[in-house]
C-alpha cells in the first residue's frame, strides 16, 4: 500500500436539530485520475463504519447498516480527476451510538483510495474534526 498522499480529505460536521451531517472535500492532488469508492464520495447514509468517532477518548459503536459485498470492480468508484475536488455529505446520525446527552465528539476518516496508473491502493491524509452533538430528546 502508498501512503503518497495523492489525495487530500477535509472533514468537517455541522450537528444541529438532532442530527449530524459529515461534509466531506476530497481532493486530488495527483498528476491522474484517483478512484474513491462510491460507498463514501456518493452515499447520503453509510453501509458500514468508516468513520471512527470518540467521546472523552473512548470509540463509540458503529450501529447502522453493514453491507457485505464482493472485492470492488471499477464501477464501484467514483473517478475524481487531477486537481478535481469532489464533495459529499452524508447524515451519520442514525449509524452511531450517540449518547444521550450533549457531548464533544472526535471524528476521523482514513481513507483508502484505488490509484489506476500505479495499480495500488493508497491512504489519504487522516481527515479529522470535533464537532458537538446534542441528540433530540
Amino acid at each position: 500500500m502508498n501512503t503518497k498522499n495523492d489525495i487530500q480529505q477535509s472533514i468537517n460536521v455541522i450537528a444541529e436539530n438532532g442530527r449530524a451531517i459529515v461534509h466531506l472535500k476530497f481532493t486530488n492532488v495527483s498528476s491522474h485520475d484517483i478512484y474513491i469508492p462510491k460507498s463514501i464520495s456518493d452515499a447520503k447514509r453509510l453501509s458500514g463504519g468508516y468513520f471512527e468517532i470518540a467521546v472523552n477518548g473512548k470509540s463509540i459503536d458503529y450501529s447502522g447498516i453493514m453491507v457485505k459485498r464482493t472485492p470492488l470492480e471499477i464501477s464501484d468508484y467514483r473517478v475524481i480527476g487531477k486537481g478535481q475536488e469532489w464533495f459529499n455529505s452524508i447524515d451519520i446520525t442514525d449509524s452511531y451510538d450517540f449518547m444521550s446527552n450533549s457531548n464533544e465528539y472526535t471524528i476521523k476518516l482514513y481513507g483508502k483510495y484505488f490509484d489506476p496508473v500505479k495499480s495500488v491502493e493508497i491512504l489519504a491524509n487522516i481527515a479529522e474534526a470535533k464537532f458537538v452533538f446534542v441528540p433530540n430528546m
